[in-house]
């Protein structure tokens, strides 16, 4: 679920919902680092996120979307 509105998308890894705080100026990039907008990424792609964790709470400063070429 991503809302490109408030920068953050809700992330599932192994059955465990995690939020994603998307930081100004952060990179956003496809499978072959080419840069893509934050509405680009759909629910069920594939994504990296670099990012600093607190609890459920991620503060991404680079998400890549392996899904898109």
């Amino acid at each position: 679920n991503v809302n490109t509105s408030t920068s953050t998308m809700t992330l599932t890894v192994d059955g465990k919902d995690y939020t994603v705080t998307v930081v100004a100026g952060a990179k956003i990039v496809n499978k072959n680092y080419v840069p893509i907008s934050l509405s680009s990424i759909s629910n069920g792609d594939t994504v990296r996120v670099w990012a600093t964790v607190s609890g459920t709470t991620l503060t991404a400063y680079i998400v890549r979307d392996v899904s898109i070429q």
